[in-house]
């Protein structure tokens, strides 16, 4: 079980790295000066991931804000479309509560359970995350994109877009995406296109989320060709989450074979486009939100539930407590999107209180000593990362390299 990651030899090996790229950069500081900047800023917070205190004087780096979890579509594997929630858009009072975090953050996400554009606000946000430095992106259905809305993200150079596409059919993505239409997607990438061209921007940079079924996965190659018409960079892959009844049988690790082969295509049609392609893990996870083995007729969906849960009973490693908030609309903060329990709110608290209160201090502690709170136990996130263990694992040996690569691979 790991307490501790070792100190003082695992900070020497990462100051070195991080001290030679500051030399190099500094060699160049006339192109690179913000960058140069940021990697000295980032030293302490290199000790403190290896520490990892239970009180921290740093703020997140990443940051996530949910502008809004209304949306204009109902897709079919939202959680919007699963449960009740109480819909809401974040105001600018709540918003500017977190704008001292902001100069310090690698990045701000500005998207959650919602459509961000659906935020009357979201332009001025952003130009408010923008002044104080930090990198934006967010993730958008892309349907409520105008002429205006284009120039101003262009004008703001947001860093990144990734639009949500997972079909490339109008019959499968509209299936899907219940609501829109694939055709009016394409059209609205082709129009940011033409104002970065208009404007010779590169930003902001786009690519695509697919989220892969059963019903979509022979598709996911023919996607990967058509964003190369439209200069897309990437494109992200995510096994669908299993909220419901409805999406138990769309889940690929039911359909082995078909998603070996899907994967091998889009490996391979990425590489002859050259896009940058994401692939998630070909090894179960718990994909499965209040879902219990048993609870349901598929006896091949429980059994491996049950295999799950045994293969995934050692330790796991997540430093999210001490770098990332999840900032609902209403305020609410969580450590992470997978947390239930909201660690206080920013209309009762300013952010520096709920950042190293009693809730967030037990956490980091559970977390620290490799005691997972209950909320942490099926987390897809921790999943993975368990899976880069076992495989590394497996090609080399030795649990103290497993452990240096799981700690290397977070920075």
């Amino acid at each position: 079980m790991v307490k501790r990651f070792t100190s003082y030899a695992d900070f020497k090996y990462r100051l070195g790295i991080r001290l030679r790229h500051i030399y190099y950069h500094n060699l160049y500081s006339h192109l690179y000066p913000a960058y140069t900047m940021r990697m000295i800023k980032q030293l302490p917070r290199e000790w403190e991931l290896i520490r990892l205190p239970l009180t921290t004087r740093r703020t997140p780096t990443n940051i996530f804000i949910e502008t809004t979890n209304r949306c204009n579509l109902k897709c079919i594997m939202c959680s919007r479309s699963h449960f009740d929630h109480v819909l809401g858009s974040m105001d600018m009072t709540t918003f500017l509560k977190l704008k001292p975090l902001f100069a310090r953050a690698k990045m701000v996400h500005m998207h959650g359970c919602g459509e961000p554009l659906f935020n009357k606000h979201f332009l001025e946000m952003v130009r408010t995350v923008k002044n104080e430095g930090s990198q934006v992106n967010f993730n958008s259905n892309f349907t409520l994109l105008n002429q205006e809305m284009a120039r101003e993200l262009i004008d703001l150079q947001v860093d990144s877009i990734t639009v949500s596409l997972d079909g490339a059919t109008e019959e499968t993505y509209a299936a899907i995406r219940r609501g829109a239409h694939l055709d009016q997607v394409i059209h609205n990438i082709q129009l940011m296109n033409e104002e970065k061209k208009k404007q010779r921007s590169t930003k902001p940079h786009m690519g695509v989320e697919f989220v892969a079924m059963k019903r979509n996965i022979h598709e996911l190659s023919a996607v990967i060709r058509l964003i190369k018409q439209y200069d897309m960079e990437w494109i992200d892959v995510f096994h669908v989450i299993i909220f419901g009844e409805s999406l138990k049988d769309e889940t690929l690790f039911l359909y082995p074979g078909i998603m070996r082969r899907a994967f091998e295509e889009a490996r391979q049609a990425a590489a002859e486009n050259g896009i940058r392609c994401t692939l998630p893990s070909e090894n179960p996870t718990t994909f499965i939100h209040e879902w219990e083995p048993g609870n349901d007729q598929s006896e091949q969906l429980s059994n491996l539930v049950r295999d799950m849960e045994h293969t995934f009973s050692s330790d796991k490693v997540c430093f999210e407590p001490w770098r990332t908030i999840y900032v609902q609309w209403n305020g609410d903060i969580f450590p992470c999107c997978y947390w239930s329990r909201n660690m206080g709110n920013l209309s009762s608290s300013s952010f520096l209180d709920i950042w190293n209160n009693a809730e967030y201090k037990d956490l980091r502690q559970c977390i620290s000593t490799g005691n997972l709170p209950d909320n942490c136990q099926n987390c897809p996130m921790l999943q993975e990362k368990r899976l880069v263990q076992l495989k590394y694992e497996k090609q080399n040996g030795g649990l103290r390299a497993v452990r240096d690569k799981i700690v290397c691979s977070q920075y």
